[in-house]
């Protein structure tokens, strides 16, 4: 069995995205899901995350960060855009689904989508059994539900919608590209509306993981963040770093003795006179 233990590079990551929402209400906001229910029709509520402070003090929170990491201090957190950026090996995965469960109980954000380069990726991603007793040691169980997005199963999306526990959607982009048809077509079983409706209406904080690796430049899935209160891009190396609130490079890796080191030593000759003078 994997054993954890709190490492504060890690937690320094995670307060960096917790502390930009200072000031924040814990609140959510709700929207209408209306559910046919033999010849009557039930007014069910969807559960969203709801943002209310305003971009003076998002960027405010932004800049107190930053400074604090030691960043350079970015215009302004419009586009509600921000990247943490950490070397491959240290944690980066553990370091966003802490997050989620951190902003739970501080913020009430309770939606998050990941969006993630590929399928062996999500496969990593998906695997809540491996933290599932670490974290509901330290976050007393909170109930969680993590599941990756298939076209074919749309009844994910209308609990994901309507929960109002933590919800996390895995989802790679190319399956989201070929399914586009798809999560943009009214369903009946979403009672006339989009799956992307549903998911939008939630406003889900989305987490995008080693963007560098996609076959489409993040900036071109911009509909997958659509209507978000924060695109929180946890990447290894961001091809743009967008806000960045904290960074762990190779080098700080390798001095922290946090990954793998390689040292190299060269042959010698000793004795050999015979060298030019």
């Amino acid at each position: 069995k994997l054993k954890f233990k709190n490492q504060a590079f890690q937690m320094d990551a995670v307060n960096a995205v917790v502390d930009l929402f200072a000031g924040q209400e814990k609140t959510r906001s709700t929207f209408s899901v209306m559910e046919e229910a033999q010849t009557n029709f039930l007014n069910e509520l969807g559960q969203g995350n709801a943002l209310y402070i305003d971009q003076e003090t998002l960027t405010a929170n932004m800049h107190t960060v930053q400074k604090r990491n030691n960043l350079p201090l970015t215009p302004t957190a419009e586009g509600c855009q921000f990247c943490i950026e950490m070397e491959t090996g240290t944690g980066k995965t553990y370091v966003y689904t802490k997050t989620i469960f951190e902003l739970k109980p501080q913020d009430g954000f309770t939606k998050f989508v990941i969006v993630v380069p590929s399928v062996a990726i999500r496969e990593g991603v998906y695997k809540p059994s491996v933290t599932q007793e670490h974290f509901g040691l330290q976050y007393d169980n909170v109930p969680c539900r993590y599941f990756i997005y298939n076209s074919a199963k749309l009844s994910d999306v209308r609990q994901f919608a309507t929960s109002s526990n933590i919800e996390v959607m895995i989802i790679n982009i190319d399956a989201f590209k070929k399914d586009g048809e798809i999560i943009n077509q009214a369903q009946d079983r979403l009672n006339g509306e989009t799956a992307m409706g549903f998911i939008q209406n939630t406003h889900p904080i989305v987490i995008i993981d080693e963007p560098r690796a996609w076959t489409t430049p993040p900036s071109q899935g911009s509909h997958c963040h659509a209507q978000s209160p924060v695109c929180a891009a946890v990447l290894r190396h961001p091809p743009r770093k967008i806000n960045l609130l904290y960074r762990l490079t190779p080098v700080d890796a390798y001095q922290m003795g946090l990954v793998k080191q390689i040292a190299v030593s060269s042959n010698q000759v000793a004795g050999g006179f015979n060298q030019a003078y």
